[in-house]
């Protein structure tokens, strides 16, 4: 229920705009004024505006500096530093908010926030969170890569295609979180510490894309830096672009300059891997040619090995070797029979040489007793030189191929005397030699079947 119109007040209804215009004719008659604060959120539009933030404990003023006077202030105006800015206070119309416009700026000297960062940077840097020995190194063939960032923001987006055009059969798990505001730092720590106790991934991308400082801040939170430093799988940091540099990224295993940097540094290049197989398979199959050429020559050494120690040519070695054994054997037999004749014939001189008949009597006796007795060990020598031959002559026979030849097998040869062991190399009309038992026959190649292995 509408309330009473105070008495005494004409009633008179006025337009917003009319209210704006009375609101923006009052502040810009107040005279130019000094105020000093902390710069955040500072940046040029692109109409060449430059819009920040002035900010102390107590309050926050939205600024702006005209294109025409953002040269002259644009080195003092950063993210962190405390300035003391001179202009006027207005009022905007159309987006119906207070503003600031600078005219000229100065520095103040180092802000809140920056001085905490430096404070946080050398307390961490002195417990060795940024130390280069302690970082890991990126496995070369992740089969999962974790992805902690802004679902929405072009970074994610940017990761992605970056790692799945390089190399296809990495998993991409993304893990959502906002990545600016008052909760985003013990979000993004959360979800660092969620991945690392799940172990669902193999490598770890954090970031986001480009901002201001103020927008990065949650990447200078001991909590995240922290977080990161911690955790036991690898951790790459892709926060904003090349010029921004947080603590996220110096306690980060690697830092890319940008999110796309961040996919193409996590898993391998599949191109360049083919490559290298393909080199490896080419390197491994002129290794394969140059082993399988040496086993060719080692066969064809065994050939000729083969070749000369052939059945044929031992059966001709030993026949030699029995041609000379008979000789010896002969050899022997003539010289005891020479010795024998000649203590024969001593013997009969002897006889010869007693004149008495008895004496020539028992010397007769005598004679015919030593030439049979001569006779048997002739005849015993003989016999025994005999059985030795027989016996050598059947361990020849038992080692010659040509053994088998009277059980009723066969061996076949060309005519020169090579041996055959397949039907490889044979054609039609070829000549061949089959020796059996009692002879030989000759025979002539009409066709050849080759026995399926």
């Amino acid at each position: 229920m509408a309330g009473k119109r105070p008495a005494g007040l004409r009633r008179q209804v006025l337009s917003a705009g009319d209210v704006a215009k009375r609101l923006r004719g009052f502040l810009e008659n107040l005279p130019p004024v000094n105020v000093r604060g902390e710069v955040s959120g500072a940046r040029v539009s692109p109409s060449g505006h430059l819009y920040f933030a002035l900010s102390d404990e107590e309050a926050r003023l939205e600024c702006i500096a005209y294109r025409r006077s953002v040269k002259s202030v644009r080195n003092v105006i950063v993210d962190g530093d405390e300035v003391v800015v001179t202009g006027t206070v207005t009022f905007f119309p159309p987006g119906g908010r207070l503003q600031f416009v600078v005219d000229h700026a100065e520095t103040a000297g180092e802000g809140a926030a920056r001085s905490a960062l430096r404070k946080l940077l050398a307390k961490l840097s002195e417990e060795g969170l940024f130390d280069e020995g302690r970082k890991k190194p990126l496995p070369k063939f992740p089969g999962r890569v974790a992805v902690v960032t802004s679902p929405n923001g072009a970074a994610v987006q940017d990761i992605i295609v970056s790692i799945r055009s390089a190399y296809p059969p990495a998993e991409i798990l993304v893990v959502p979180v906002p990545v600016q505001g008052r909760d985003a730092a013990g979000e993004i720590a959360g979800a660092i510490h969620a991945v690392d106790r799940g172990r669902t991934a193999d490598v770890m991308i954090v970031g986001r894309g480009g901002g201001s400082e103020e927008d990065l801040s949650a990447f200078n939170d001991e909590r995240v830096v922290r977080a990161v430093a911690a955790c036991r799988m690898p951790v790459v940091s892709a926060v904003g672009h090349e010029i921004d540099i947080t603590l996220t990224d110096m306690a980060a295993d690697a830092r890319a300059l940008t999110p796309t940097a961040a996919g193409r540094m996590v898993v391998p290049d599949a191109a360049e891997l083919e490559g290298w197989i393909r080199g490896r398979v080419e390197t491994m199959t002129a290794g394969m040619l140059r082993r399988a050429a040496g086993l060719r020559r080692e066969a064809e050494v065994c050939a000729e090995r083969l070749r000369r120690a052939s059945p044929m040519r031992r059966i001709d070695e030993t026949a030699q070797r029995l041609d000379a054994m008979a000789a010896l054997i002969r050899g022997a037999l003539r010289e005891r029979l020479a010795g024998a004749a000649g203590r024969a014939t001593a013997l009969a001189g002897r006889l010869y040489g007693g004149s008495p008949a008895r004496a020539v009597g028992e010397r007769r006796g005598r004679m015919r007793f030593l030439a049979k007795r001569l006779e048997t060990a002739a005849a015993g020598h003989v016999r025994t030189g005999r059985h030795e031959l027989e016996k050598r002559t059947a361990k020849l026979d038992a080692l010659s191929p040509l053994a088998v030849l009277g059980r009723g097998y066969s061996l076949t040869r060309r005519p020169g005397g090579e041996g055959i062991g397949s039907v490889r190399g044979l054609g039609a009309g070829d000549v061949l030699e089959t020796i059996v038992r009692d002879g030989t026959i000759i025979s002539k190649v009409e066709e050849t079947r080759e026995q399926d292995r």
